[in-house]
């Protein structure tokens, strides 16, 4: 077995194998690469709108790593995000492990799109080279450390999840297992340093490795303890997984430090039930994500890995089981094994008997990753433990056959069957390529010359499935002037992004505008002309204080004057980020209970269109009017105290539909004085039952539902034609069931 990478001639061969790696993927992968400045990939064309997003997010995230802690790294995690929340970097995982790639590309580049394109190309070559090394080391030949390099680098589990870019770089995990079991072998300490380096470095490259390094080395450790020849080493590896598992509590502490000070907060259409229905579109289930090929009829849905790496390379990896006896460490093949098993289990998600406490316990202790790592994240494990059985699986077929062209052939045609099994041959075909500008819109540039302060860009946050598009694209466009924004999406929201959220959709509103520049200081508005009409641009326009700042490709720049809305009060930042622990409301109404007299609403409610599908959410336009002789309280106090817009979902007979649906809230954008009404559209979740529904919508405090004119439309749910029965109907509401406490801002995803 070779112990050591024999110097420079080793070096040479492995930076070979990395150019070759990259040349197969720049090849199978084409057209991603052919324009690498000026497209992106999408794996699912069914689904854009839910796993290209990622993409923005990727790019915004490194992009912000390598402009902040180049320009002011002692507010790295300050993002300009989520405007005005501190410390909004912890609403996403900050993938560290990427930026020594990324960010001299970006340097070099000035294009985010490119440096993007180019990280991933490397990924690939990086990963396979990795893991070349790795079969080197343990005493392959070159055929045999080519071809299972090939299998890590540019299966399907890599090359199908090109929209999660994170995922893909998985080139340190194997050089941490050389270089750990050169320390368990040498007994030095500094090829533990230098394996506890890639551990670290490999988990700081995605949310979901910040899990799989640590159950690698853990793992490690008994293992190395069993087998008496590598039991002195156990201290060492023992070492190298403390500091490995320590770095990684760091990574994530300051996520969970915002969920424990209050500072972030879970998204509340992500909370309790969103986290296990996102755990299960992401579990194996019944394994078909290991036998089917993506694709195919039966495969794995969108959400999950596809962990499919052919009949033919199983069969080399159980040769391999032969050869890795004798060449592999026994302490490494019992590591291998009891993490491929335990992954396997994990693997299989919530809903397995085996796993399911595992879940429950990450869920309690670390509520925002299971909204973010998907069971199936566990199968790079078993990806890592078959290329390397299948690596042994081709040596011994060359060493049966010897070494000439013979082995060569026998090698190629592996390969090539590999390739035609995992479809790899014209792999890009089957993908999306986004045509995409290198550099945010021309009116960004125009934005950067103006003063600092907070931008809202429309469309805001869509009312649909995947709405978080909308809020990723503002994300990549602010990489251009790093402007604080309003827009965002992550794993943790900021607590009062429900109060944001509805501000935004009451504009026009001069009252919305005049709370948002208050709040949360908002000096800039970017609209797209095509998704308004004149009539709202100059409602926008009139206001005082609001002036046109800019137009450029389609998209205006309103500019908001510092002062706007000084003559009705101060600057209202500070109360804005604790508004539940107010005696006042932020227009200084008491935060109490509504007298009876001031309880009497009037609702209306408008749609399009009356027809949906069940459990996707559904766009209504509502008018509330006070008609009572009191103020309502929205803008401060616990859910209980203020007042806020209610509806529930009932059959033709009025009884609630399901019978368990409880009644859900979205907060009101300000306080309504008598008198005063609001119009704005409300984005509302619809129940999995088919059928014919009626939504009604009022407002409530507490349990409690105002009397008056209720708002009612007829919805008919799953049936494909279009129909509205709209109407309104006085009643006086009973006294209703609590409403569920998770979904403070319910529908607004």
């Amino acid at each position: 077995m070779n112990a050591s990478l024999p110097g420079l001639r080793r070096i040479a061969e492995v930076v070979a194998a990395a150019l070759a790696y990259a040349a197969a993927g720049f090849v199978l992968l084409s057209p991603v690469f052919d324009t690498p400045w000026s497209a992106v990939a999408d794996p699912a064309k069914i689904a854009t709108w839910v796993l290209s997003p990622n993409t923005d997010i990727f790019i915004w995230t490194l992009s912000w790593d390598w402009h902040a802690l180049t320009t002011q790294p002692g507010s790295l995690y300050d993002a300009n995000i989520l405007s005005p929340t501190s410390g909004s970097l912890a609403a996403v995982f900050p993938l560290f492990g990427h930026l020594p790639i990324f960010g001299p590309l970006l340097a070099c580049t000035g294009s985010g799109i490119a440096a993007h394109q180019l990280n991933l190309l490397a990924n690939f070559a990086l990963s396979g080279a990795a893991l070349y090394a790795l079969l080197r080391h343990w005493g392959t030949g070159k055929l045999a450390a080519l071809f299972g390099g090939f299998i890590y680098a540019l299966c399907p589990g890599r090359l199908y999840t090109l929209a999660a870019p994170s995922l893909a770089a998985g080139q340190y995990l194997p050089l941490g297992l050389l270089f750990l079991d050169r320390a368990v072998t040498r007994r030095t300490w500094s090829d533990c340093g230098l394996a506890a380096l890639l551990f670290i470095w490999q988990a700081a490259c995605a949310l979901a490795y910040c899990f799989i390094v640590p159950l690698v080395v853990c793992i490690s450790v008994l293992a190395v303890a069993i087998p008496r020849t590598t039991r002195p080493a156990t201290s060492i590896v023992a070492v190298c997984a403390l500091l490995v598992v320590g770095s990684v509590v760091a990574m994530l502490e300051p996520s969970y430090a915002a969920l424990v000070n209050g500072s972030l907060q879970l998204p509340a259409a992500l909370s309790q039930a969103g986290s296990a229905t996102y755990r299960s579109l992401g579990s194996i289930h019944s394994w078909r994500n290991f036998l089917v090929r993506p694709g195919s009829t039966g495969s794995p849905n969108m959400f999950s890995v596809p962990l499919f790496l052919g009949w033919t390379t199983l069969a080399y990896a159980l040769l391999g089981l032969t050869v890795a006896a004798h060449r592999v460490p026994a302490w490494c093949r019992s590591m291998l094994a009891l993490t491929s098993a335990a992954a396997i289990l994990l693997a299989l998600g919530p809903d397995s008997h085996g796993s399911s406490t595992f879940w429950d316990l990450l869920g309690s202790w670390i509520p925002a990753t299971t909204n973010s790592v998907m069971p199936t994240h566990f199968g790079y494990v078993v990806i890592l433990a078959v290329s390397i059985l299948a690596g042994f699986g081709v040596d011994r077929i060359v060493q049966s056959l010897g070494r000439g062209w013979v082995a060569r052939a026998i090698v190629l045609v592996a390969l090539l069957l590999s390739m035609w099994e995992l479809r790899l041959i014209g792999a890009g075909s089957k993908l999306t390529v986004v045509q995409r500008s290198p550099w945010p819109p021309r009116i960004y540039s125009l934005l950067g010359r103006r003063p600092r302060g907070t931008v809202l860009e429309f469309p805001y946050r869509k009312c649909a499935f995947g709405s978080h598009s909308t809020s990723a694209r503002a994300m990549f466009n602010s990489t251009s002037n790093w402007h604080p924004i309003l827009n965002g999406f992550g794993i943790l929201e900021q607590p009062n992004q429900g109060v944001i959220d509805m501000l935004v959709a009451a504009l026009p509103d001069p009252r919305a505008i005049e709370l948002l520049a208050r709040t949360v200081d908002l000096k800039h508005i970017i609209f797209k002309t095509s998704t308004m009409t004149v009539t709202e641009r100059n409602d926008i326009l009139a206001i005082d204080g609001v002036r046109e700042g800019g137009y450029a490709d389609g998209q205006l720049l309103v500019e908001i004057n510092a002062d706007i809305g000084a003559d009705i009060g101060p600057d209202l930042a500070q109360r804005f980020l604790n508004l539940e622990r107010q005696p006042l409301t932020l227009l200084d109404n008491p935060v109490g209970p509504v007298p009876a007299q001031g309880q009497r609403v009037e609702a209306q409610i408008t749609t399009a269109s009356a027809t949906t599908f069940p459990g996707l959410p559904m766009q209504v336009r509502a008018r509330i009017h006070n008609t009572s002789n009191s103020a309502w309280p929205a803008l401060g106090g616990a859910r209980d105290q203020r007042v806020d817009i209610a509806y529930r979902w009932e059959n033709t007979n009025g009884k609630p539909v399901p019978e368990s649906w409880p009644d859900r809230r979205i907060r009101l954008p300000f306080d309504l004085e008598p008198g005063e009404s609001v119009t704005l559209p409300l984005c509302v979740s619809t129940p999995p039952n088919r059928g014919q529904a009626e939504l009604v919508v009022g407002v409530a405090q507490g349990d409690n539902w105002f009397a008056g004119t209720l708002g009612r439309v007829r919805v008919d749910l799953g049936a494909p034609r279009h129909a509205g029965h709209l109407k309104q109907e006085k009643q006086v509401a009973p006294h209703h069931p609590p409403s569920d406490p998770a979904s403070g801002n319910d529908g607004h995803l």
